[in-house]
């Protein structure tokens, strides 16, 4: 089932966007470019949006098909300083990311990067086509002390500071710790699993680091997942972000395009399995839907026959290019995140998890030493009920600013 009426709310802009967003088709997209053109187009609007979804490199690469007039010189040299600003710290973040590979494997820690430079090698081609702005590896929850000590021995800091009874409450219901170096120009996320307990955990963190495979990264080589477990990983990261932003779908697309060997019955079985089938799915219809990924009829079928997939893949489009200057309430995000669980049992894990476990946000709004512990407990409705409810409330009441003459 297609949602090409949601496109007919798509301002010409946001269209255009999305008719440029790739690295391969984008040609075939020329005439539809044109058309748009030929309406009018607002600029700075594109820039904007484009910079708000992560897609400028993409823009920038595609530009010359809309010919060398279709936008002032003022637009393009903006774009253009854009492109290599973000090249320039791709290839910052990219040294960086290779010289804590480097460190760990050499004392025989099993180690994974995804996203950031590797997921632009191995789903785009080349690092400097995706934009990214931190690093992510997966290591196993045992190895997680001997990580801590080797980064802190190479300068790396945490970025949050736990008690002991904090440490082992995030350990057990969260899924990375943060790290910084002193300049704060890198941020590290050190994962022992895909994803926290309440979206219940991702893939299966100890087959991706045993189905890891190497890719090359210029002179050096850099330990990645299977392109099956990216995709996974891809799809449920989508979904705990909402898929607000296309980049995310792009990183899909370019994935699913990219590589030829899909078994997409096992893929699909997989998925069922490890209860993230309705991730996968979502996440492929938006691929297919908004920049025409290759998703098989067999898959894209299954996407149109749950009501599920169908429903929230038309409020992912809907809300896709709304202002970006608010985040989504606990509410709307809960709300979302629920309905991609699959099963009963996944929805009461999540209501539970949420409603009652403490987190970093709560020890950090109120510190308590770990004999007060208990009192994380009560103070948590507290707080979501703050963040959920009265800040919500607070916006909707307060009059819209207006400018003065």
């Amino acid at each position: 089932m297609s949602d090409r009426s949601w496109r007919e709310t798509f301002l010409p802009e946001h269209e255009l966007l999305l008719c440029l967003a790739r690295t391969r088709g984008a040609q075939a997209q020329a005439e539809r470019a044109q058309e748009l053109l030929r309406g009018g187009i607002d600029w700075p609007a594109v820039l904007m949006t484009a910079v708000d979804h992560g897609v400028v490199p993409l823009l920038y690469r595609n530009f010359p098909i809309l010919g060398p007039e279709a936008a002032p010189a003022s637009l393009l040299s903006d774009l253009r300083a854009l492109y290599l600003a973000n090249t320039y710290r791709n290839l910052s973040l990219t040294r960086e990311l290779l010289n804590v590979l480097a460190m760990l494997e050499s004392v025989g820690v099993p180690v994974v990067a995804y996203k950031g430079p590797v997921l632009a090698t191995v789903a785009y081609g080349d690092t400097s086509l995706r934009q990214f702005s931190d690093l992510d590896l997966l290591v196993s929850r045992l190895d997680l002390g001997k990580v801590k000590v080797l980064l802190k021995s190479e300068g790396w800091a945490a970025s949050y500071t736990l008690t002991p009874r904090q440490e082992r409450a995030h350990l057990k219901r969260t899924c990375e710790l943060g790290f910084d170096l002193p300049d704060g120009r890198v941020y590290l996320d050190v994962h022992w699993r895909f994803a926290a307990d309440y979206l219940g955990g991702g893939p299966d963190a100890g087959l991706a680091l045993a189905r890891r495979r190497r890719v090359n990264m210029g002179n050096a080589t850099a330990p990645s997942l299977d392109p099956e477990d990216m995709l996974l990983v891809l799809c449920v990261n989508g979904a705990f972000h909402l898929w607000s932003k296309i980049l995310m779908v792009c990183d899909v697309a370019e994935l699913v395009q990219t590589h030829q060997g899909w078994d997409w019955p096992w893929i699909v079985e997989r998925a069922r399995a490890q209860g993230l089938l309705r991730m996968l799915l979502l996440g492929l219809s938006l691929a297919a839907e908004l920049v025409e990924a290759p998703v098989p009829w067999e898959v894209s079928g299954l996407a149109a026959r749950d009501p599920a997939v169908t429903t929230l893949r038309a409020s992912v489009l809907r809300g896709l290019f709304l202002p970006k200057n608010v985040e989504p309430s606990l509410l709307e995000t809960s709300r979302f995140q629920l309905r991609v669980l699959d099963g009963r049992k996944a929805r009461v894990s999540y209501c539970w998890i949420r409603a009652a476990a403490p987190t970093v946000q709560d020890w950090q709004w109120v510190r308590l030493p770990d004999s007060l512990y208990f009192l994380y407990y009560l103070l948590r409705p507290v707080r979501l009920a703050v963040q959920g409810l009265a800040r919500p409330l607070l916006r909707w009441l307060r009059p819209p600013h207006t400018a003065r003459d």
